[in-house]
């Protein structure tokens, strides 16, 4: 071994078990709290608008089956049609305002992370929500206008969103751990992500009810004051500094370089496997994000008929589910097999529980479906561990941002094109969609196994040519 891999390895072996974590835990509770929050806020701002009733709650999001079995009422019908159609596009106006700006800012923060340090490039996105929350909460106190939430989604977005978040803590990770435990500290960083929207569910709930939308939007803020505190006092840099103050730039030539040019300093055979792994991690989150969706819209529609009761407790036993089968699976799996051993075994379960919702009829086998699916948060980790193999150290950082900008991209495309497929499609056979998302996944697990077939034939063909090697320089 190397004197300066040696003092890599010494170097990383300071750092606790557990350190951005809590940062991880405490961001996806208020990024989800403000994906709720959002859209319950503007569908309840424009049904006000359109009916004259403030908190018209009951006539818009159907606290019970009643709407959905025997909408009686027309005028009630009508206000229910135009309040979601109107409400779905200034959900895609301001998914558009967060996304779209996300996709250059999350890359260049990532990447500006391995030469300006990740505790600076973590504080970044943490401001956007900051500030972006406390645009909000102006708007929900004084009733103002919509459109300036177009300023609190375009804060979020310009400061990298949750892609950058990502992108640095999966980078230091990296840093801090070797890549035998890689695979399974980005799988707790999942689980964290899981449990997290988990807990914010359940609290977004009671504090919308009980106090209005003002005080989880505080709740943000402190969340987002008290990240800053604990990366600034208790997290520890991994990245050396390399001296000068163009390391603080965050648009220079060398970052574009990380990004743009990762691909062409590698042979072409590890430029197909990284363009693979990429679309595999880009389709496996589109479907992910967007089958969530469509689950929702499926079974609150005839003739399945859920009250938001069975879907908030199908909500957290998936998200339960899901958690457990990352933990266990995750860590039994990855003594058994490789990374690309688990991506197909989360491959597999993700398809298996897509099939059962397709041909489901009834609420068991939707939780059925949900219990298949129990492995399916494998594949985001395992295959960003595999990207992370496949570049040098000092290129982490700019292989997460791109990862997650991938991400991002999915969010941004897939309801366009999975809700508008099922729209079309659900009058002919409401299952279609999720057939059509499993199948995706054939090719991903062929594609894979060629993969692990390809490693295990040269890891063979290493370990004969240097067993011939010992046994020709013995005398």
């Amino acid at each position: 071994m190397s004197t300066s891999t040696e003092k890599y390895l010494q170097h990383k072996v300071k750092y606790p078990c557990i350190t951005v974590e809590p940062v991880v835990l405490v961001f996806f509770i208020s990024y989800s709290m403000i994906v709720t929050l959002r859209a319950e806020y503007i569908t309840l701002r424009i049904a006000d608008g359109l009916d004259g009733t403030k908190g018209s709650r009951s006539a818009v999001l159907g606290p019970d089956d009643t709407l959905c079995r025997h909408l009686s009422n027309q005028s009630q019908e009508a206000l229910y049609a135009e309040t979601q159609s109107r409400a779905s596009y200034w959900l895609l106006l301001l998914n558009l305002f967060q996304v779209v700006p996300s996709l250059v800012s999350a890359p260049l923060i990532g990447s500006w992370s391995d030469l300006g340090g990740r505790k600076r490039a973590l504080v970044i996105p943490i401001i956007g929500y900051l500030m972006g929350s406390i645009v909000w909460i102006i708007v929900t106190y004084t009733d103002g206008k919509l459109w300036y939430l177009l300023l609190a989604e375009f804060c979020l977005g310009l400061t990298g969103d949750f892609s950058a978040v990502l992108a640095v803590c999966n980078a230091y990770l990296a840093d801090i751990t070797t890549e035998r435990e890689r695979t399974f500290r980005l799988i707790l960083v999942g689980i964290t992500i899981e449990v997290g929207t988990g807990a914010s569910q359940i609290l977004v709930g009671y504090w919308v009810v009980q106090q209005g939308f003002g005080v989880p939007f505080w709740f943000v803020v402190a969340t987002m004051l008290a990240s800053l505190v604990y990366i600034t006092v208790l997290l520890k840099e991994t990245r050396g500094k390399s001296g000068g103050l163009e390391n603080l730039e965050l648009f220079n030539n060398r970052l574009l370089d990380d990004i743009y040019g990762m691909f062409m300093r590698y042979s072409s055979k590890q430029r197909r496997q990284m363009m693979f792994f990429m679309i595999v991690l880009g389709v496996h989150m589109t479907i992910l994000y967007t089958a969530f969706l469509l689950i929702l819209l499926y079974v609150l529609s005839p003739p399945l008929c859920w009250t938001p009761i069975t879907v908030g407790y199908y909500v957290a036993s998936a998200l339960l589910l899901g958690s457990a089968g990352t933990l266990l699976g995750g860590k039994i799996f990855n003594m058994c097999v490789n990374d690309l051993g688990v991506v197909q075994l989360g491959a597999l379960s993700f398809a298996a529980s897509l099939t059962l919702v397709a041909f489901s009829r009834s609420t068991t086998i939707l939780f059925i479906a949900g219990i298949c699916g129990s492995f399916r948060f494998l594949v985001s980790p395992a295959v960003r561990s595999r990207l992370s193999k496949l570049v040098d150290e000092e290129e982490q950082g700019a292989m997460f941002s791109l990862a997650s900008s991938i991400e991002s991209i999915g969010h941004l495309i897939g309801p366009l094109i999975f809700n508008l497929m099922y729209g079309i499609t659900t009058g002919i056979y409401q299952g279609f969609t999720f057939l059509v998302m499993a199948s995706f996944y054939v090719p991903i697990c062929f594609m894979t196994g060629y993969y692990q077939l390809t490693s295990y034939w040269i890891s063979k063909h290493k370990t004969v040519s240097t067993s011939d090697g010992e046994r020709m320089a013995t005398p």
